[in-house]
């Protein structure tokens, strides 16, 4: 980065710039939109987390809010793979009260299985795949009436309705019968039509086409204001988002250093006196200004570029010439347009 080549790019990544832990900052804004009722929003939230951090912990949270919005198959999956871990102290502290969300979780679940059909044959529930023929082993279900449908190139496609029962393996016999095969496709032959030859009427002879003069460019006053403008703008909101950056660090630095201080993962809020939380409220508002002056100065960045384009010049249309001679009956004549 010597001599100042890189600067551009770094400011355009400084206000992208996040939290130290994604965990502790996913969960934290999780569990405040679950406890404001937005449980969907939570959801992608807590998906979006677990790509990127998939501690045991922040799979519960998933499974949780799975449970919320009624999606139990994958909060019975996301809630038994958390708990199959056996060293994490989060999980091993609570493991008695996820287990008893894990058996309620459990009450609004069956299983469903397919025997017979086609192997290699799709078997979709309610419209998404849950296996392929053969199944050897049972798929989970909500409980309740279902669309149980088998699908495979060739075949017919067979639709049946099922009731899942809580506990119960519902069993499903079917049998799939082939389609007949597409009849030949018979290759249409176009003939070939060859185009009508047209002739050009004969042109004046001394009647040279028109020519005409390119236009004159100009320089835009109006628009160099601008982009001066938009230019200073845009440097001055850079330098304010490396300050709000610069100062964030310095806070989460302070709130590092401090033994006593931490983020409470169940309210995301943080902990260990008042100097804890002004650090922590210092260093998301000074997030948000980085962020928000960062845009900014791209947005005007873009603007000065545009404006720049535009000063170069504008075409001049009032000093347009143009000259064209015709035919006459006493010869000729030309004509000239400006």
């Amino acid at each position: 980065m010597r001599g100042g080549r890189w600067w551009p790019v770094v400011l355009v990544m400084l206000p992208t710039l996040a939290w130290a832990d994604p965990c502790v900052d996913g969960v934290r804004d999780g569990v405040a939109l679950r406890r404001a009722g937005r449980d969907a929003e939570a959801l992608m939230l807590f998906r979006s987390v677990v790509e990127r951090c998939a501690q045991p912990r922040v799979r519960v949270q998933l499974a949780w809010a799975e449970q919320a919005v009624g999606r139990w198959v994958d909060a019975e999956r996301d809630l038994r793979a958390a708990l199959a871990t056996r060293d994490d102290p989060w999980v091993e502290q609570r493991r008695a009260r996820l287990e008893q969300d894990l058996l309620r979780i459990r009450e609004h679940l069956g299983q469903l299985q397919v025997t017979g059909g086609v192997a290699g044959a799709e078997v979709l529930l309610d419209g998404a795949v849950v296996a392929t023929l053969p199944m050897t082993e049972p798929v989970p279900a909500v409980v309740g009436a279902a669309r149980v449908e088998l699908r495979r190139e060739g075949y017919y496609p067979v639709r049946r309705d099922v009731t899942i029962t809580a506990g119960v393996v519902a069993r499903e016999e079917v049998q799939m019968r082939p389609e007949p095969p597409a009849p030949p496709v018979v290759p249409v032959v176009v003939p070939v039509v060859s185009p009508p030859i047209v002739l050009a009427p004969p042109t004046a002879v001394g009647s040279p086409p028109p020519r005409v003069a390119p236009p004159r460019m100009r320089p835009d006053p109006a628009w160099r204001t601008v982009a001066w403008a938009s230019t200073v703008t845009a440097a001055a909101l850079a330098a304010s988002s490396v300050g709000a950056l610069v100062f964030r660090q310095v806070r989460y630095d302070d709130f590092q250093r401090d033994p006593g201080c931490f983020v409470d993962l169940g309210t995301g809020a943080p902990a260990g006196g008042s100097g804890c939380a002004g650090a922590h409220d210092d260093v998301q508002a000074a997030s948000t200004a980085a962020i928000i002056t960062g845009v900014a100065a791209g947005a005007f960045t873009v603007g000065a570029l545009v404006a720049w384009v535009r000063s170069r010049g504008a075409s001049s249309a009032g000093s347009a010439v143009a000259w064209s001679c015709l035919p006459s009956p006493t010869g000729g004549a030309c004509a000239l347009r400006f």
